[in-house]
This record gives C-alpha cells, structure tokens and sequence, in this order.
C-alpha cells in the first residue's frame, strides 16, 4: 500500500489540472498501449481490423507505463481507458489493488492454450520480449558469446550501453560475474550479493553510456558511439530489417520479460473490452504480430507456429527460451524501491 501510494502521488498533482476536463472524454472503446514501432504493429494486426468488425471507432492511446498513472485515474474517477498493457511489476500492483477486471477464459479458448505464466484471474500475456546482447560486427574482432565478454574491455575495447536501471542491468552484472541463473536472485536478495553486481558494473563504469529511452541503443550505434549494448530485441531487429546489416544479436541468457492485457474495472466500455481480448487472443489473429515486430506472443499454437529458423529473431524461438533468464516480476516488486535508490546513486557518480 506504501508503494501505491508513493506512486499515486507522483501523478496526482498533474491529474488534478485536467480532471476538470474529464466530461470532454468521448464513450469510445480505448486501447492504450506502449507506443512505437510496436504499437503501429498492433494498429494494423488487431485494432484497424477489430475496428471495421465492430462498426465502431478505436481509440488507441500511448503510455509509458507506472502503476501510479492507474492508480491516480482510478482515483479520480477517469473511466476512459478500456484494455491496457502494462508491464509485469504493473500488473502484480494493479492486481493487488483491484484495478482489473476478471478474464473470461473461455472466451480466450481456455486457460489450457497458453503458458501457465501468461495466465492470471485478471490478466493475459500480452507480448515476450527480451533484453539481448547486440553488438556492431564491424567494431569487434571476435563475436561475443555472453554477458562476461559484455564486460571484458580488453578483448573487446569501447563503450558500451546499459539501461539507466536495476532491474535487468544488476541480473547482467551477476551473470557475467558467473553466477549461475538459477541463484542470480537468491543472491540479489542480500547485501553480499548486491554489492558484488555493483562492484562488477564498476569495472567498466567508464565504458558505460546509459539510456532510457528504448531507441538509444541503436542510435548510438549509427552514431559510432558503442560497440555494444543490452537493448530490446524488437529494436535491434527492426534496424536490422532497415539496413544496419552490421548490427547482431547474442541470444545466450537473453532477459526475458512479458507484458500483460488487462481490462480497467472502471472502463466504460466492458462488453467491448471483453470482445477485444477475444478477438486478438484468436490463433489467427494473433499470429498477426510477430509477422510485424519480432516479438513473441502467449498463445501455445501460435508460438509453435513460429518456431521454424525463418523465424529466430522471436524470444519465443525454441532455441532463444532454451538459453533465456526469465525476470522475476515478483522479486523486484518486493525489492526493487532500495534497489533502484541505490542503482541511480551509482549511475549517478558516473
């Protein structure tokens, strides 16, 4: 309840201004998700098509994701924002609170279709996607084979980019330190093991460019200015697909991570929110997406569709899970507020 709060009152103030406008919002069914190349991908694989069955206007919003902006339209009695995709500390937070409403299983073809850790009472796995070692081939000598090279400056000299985080960025330091995956946050969750991930980051504090934005990485490798970089899959492929036939992907223990769909429980539009989670959560309409944007989707018969070489770049590639490190949503819930303050202290003295 603490964090919910702490979070609310982060955006309170700014909703306030515009509550007063809050009758000028129109009745139609709203999507929001998280902009982007993604976001064009799910316009044209799910909502222009939904959009022409149902007769009806889509509106598709973007958002940057933080429980506090749920929260804070909950509050306020903001009831326009219908099915949202939200990131899985979001979604564990919102769940807690009561924000969602239940899922109609059999109307997604039944629990049984998907994996069981893309199934909750009030939420569907929305896409996989992964933070993956991506490196310039021209820059480099040898390729690099996992995240201990990432930090081996004398086999593989020049900056490199890390995400302005903890979460992800301390799981990489402990894994390119050697822990095994299976004890990253066994050791994560002590102070021996917290300062062990940051003692390695400090090995190459001066060799690190931090971003924020999911664009930067490949930014800065037009720019010449990395020759490496944990960055999203999807961003790195989509470069790919764009000319930048210098760029690669080193899949070994990828991080993967999973959004969610939920429905608002005080959206306006609940009988066509429920028709819109069916309806993209069909085999043949979801296959839609990864044809668009490398990103992996839950359900069970479409996953094994796209499980042949022509389709490697997708997280959900047999050969990419079998190598992944799956982020524990739950862990960083718990731990994440003291992890973070002492993550942009250090990213601070850099």
């Amino acid at each position: 309840m603490k964090t919910l709060t702490r979070h609310m009152g982060v955006y309170l103030f700014a909703s306030l201004l515009v509550c007063s406008s809050l009758s000028a919002y129109g009745s139609d069914f709203t999507f929001v998700s998280f902009g982007g190349a993604l976001q064009n991908a799910q316009r044209e694989a799910f909502i222009a098509p939904f959009s022409r069955i149902v007769s009806e206007k889509v509106r598709n919003k973007e958002w940057d994701g933080g429980i506090g902006k749920l929260t804070t339209r909950s509050y306020l009695g903001m009831r326009d924002w219908d099915v949202v995709q939200v990131e899985g500390e979001d979604f564990i937070l919102g769940s807690r609170a009561g924000l969602f409403q239940k899922i109609d299983w059999s109307s997604l073809g039944g629990k049984d279709q998907y994996p069981t850790r893309s199934v909750a009472d009030d939420g569907v796995g929305a896409i996989f996607y992964s933070i993956v070692l991506a490196y310039d081939k021209s820059r480099v000598k040898a390729d690099p084979k996992s995240w201990s090279d990432f930090f081996d400056l004398k086999k593989f000299p020049g900056k490199r980019a890390l995400r302005k985080t903890a979460k992800t960025t301390l799981e990489i330091a402990l894994l390119a330190d050697g822990v095994k995956p299976e004890d990253v946050y066994v050791m994560l969750a002590t102070p021996a093991g917290q300062a062990r991930a940051f003692r390695k980051l400090d090995q190459i504090r001066p060799d690190i460019i931090w971003w924020e934005a999911g664009s930067k990485p490949v930014e800065l490798f037009t720019k010449g200015s990395i020759v490496m970089a944990a960055s999203y899959n999807g961003r790195i492929s989509a470069a790919q697909s764009d000319g930048a036939s210098n760029l690669r992907i080193q899949w070994n223990h990828n991080l993967a991570m999973m959004d969610w769909y939920v429905i608002m429980k005080d959206g306006q539009n609940q009988d066509t929110s429920k028709r819109f989670l069916s309806y993209i959560n069909k085999p043949e309409v979801q296959s839609r997406l990864p044809q668009l944007i490398p990103y992996g989707v839950p359900r069970l018969d479409v996953m094994k569709s796209f499980s042949t070489d022509a389709f490697r770049n997708l997280p959900t590639h047999p050969d990419n899970i079998q190598t992944s490190f799956n982020i524990d949503d739950k862990f960083w819930v718990s731990n994440g507020e003291q992890l973070e303050r002492t993550f942009n202290t250090f990213a601070l003295l850099h």
